[in-house]
């Protein structure tokens, strides 16, 4: 399998024995929109049609740390 993000190569991989496939791309992908799609090959060279286009967008952005603006303890023996 070799996946596409328009005309180029994200990376391939091969399909396992129960017909499931995955890949983590060759370098990371930057944050923006992507559109994918995926090509069979088998060993003699011969090469599918793509597959349907599979969009995804990255956010690499982590989100703001959590804050704790109060603390009740409701356990006994010391409760408030």
């Amino acid at each position: 399998i070799t996946v596409y993000n328009g005309e180029m190569v994200i990376g391939s991989t091969k399909v396992k024995a129960d017909g499931t496939w995955e890949l983590e791309p060759e370098t990371p992908l930057a944050n923006g929109t992507y559109t994918f799609t995926a090509k069979e090959s088998d060993p003699v060279g011969n090469v599918s049609g793509p597959s349907n286009e599979y969009a995804i967008e990255v956010n690499g952005v982590p989100p703001a740390p959590p804050t704790l603006n109060s603390v009740y303890d409701d356990v006994e023996p010391n409760v408030g």
